[in-house]
């Protein structure tokens, strides 16, 4: 079971279908595994946050806001409005894979946070 890095892209921006400011993953990857392909978008994490609650984020939403949240959740298949203590930025880096993954024509999408904190900063996140 080998797998193989096809392509990585430092701080690729990701468009999120919409006006918005895109999403900007550390790193997006393509990998093959188990002849499958997976589109890989990789955060890097040390004492940085992952910004923003959904609760912070939301408070008296705009109509771009609520467009926006409602294509996400629709995208990541997860209910809209989102729990509360969520982080945002976790909500659009998983769609960018997803998005990227579409446009590739991979097999599979993923997210991951690599974290270099030994203190575990954000884990809970």
């Amino acid at each position: 079971m080998a797998t193989e890095l096809l392509i990585a892209i430092p701080e690729h921006k990701v468009s999120l279908r919409d006006n918005g400011r895109e999403s900007q993953t550390d790193v997006f990857a393509l990998i093959k595994s188990n002849n499958r392909t997976v589109a890989v978008a990789v955060e890097g994490k040390v004492n940085e946050s992952f910004g923003p609650t959904i609760k912070d984020w939301y408070v008296d939403p705009s109509a771009r806001k609520q467009q926006r949240l409602a294509f996400l959740c629709d995208l990541i298949d997860v209910a809209c409005p989102p729990p509360d203590d969520l982080h945002y930025q976790l909500f659009h880096r998983t769609a960018s894979a997803v998005l990227e993954a579409a446009r590739f024509k991979t097999d599979d999408a993923a997210m991951i946070i690599h974290s270099f904190s030994q203190d575990y900063k954000w884990f809970d996140a």
